[in-house]
């Protein structure tokens, strides 16, 4: 569970970093 949890947000984080670059 706590694994699966931090996997997500780093995917979500990773995600969101990638739009914003190309927003950018």
């Amino acid at each position: 569970m706590w694994r699966n949890r931090p996997c997500r947000l780093f995917d979500l984080a990773k995600l969101s970093n990638r739009l914003k670059t190309h927003a950018d």
